[in-house]
């Protein structure tokens, strides 16, 4: 593929490898349309991300404490079976 440029727009030439199938244009120019849009929808939802990362960081505090939450009312069953269910794996 050869990218070029003139007054009025872009000059693409395709030529084959050898060994390997002719390019499809049509594809070519799906592939170009589809990568346009990309960019389009990356300009237009920047700031929204932008937010959506701000907030979650700010909503992470490193050191904080956490809450403790009280089981609600009784148990049941076998509490060293339920305790083992609740342990981290890679703690074992």
């Amino acid at each position: 593929m050869h990218l070029d440029s003139d007054d009025s727009g872009w000059i693409v030439e395709l030529r084959p490898k050898e060994g390997f199938p002719a390019p499809d244009c049509d594809e070519f120019d799906n592939e170009m349309l589809l990568q346009a849009t990309r960019e389009v929808v990356y300009e237009r939802t920047k700031t929204v991300r932008e937010l959506l990362v701000a907030r979650a960081m700010a909503s992470s505090v490193i050191g904080a404490p956490r809450a403790t939450i009280e089981p609600p009312g009784p148990t049941f069953g076998d509490m060293e079976e339920e305790t083992s269910l609740l342990s981290d794996w890679f703690d074992e």
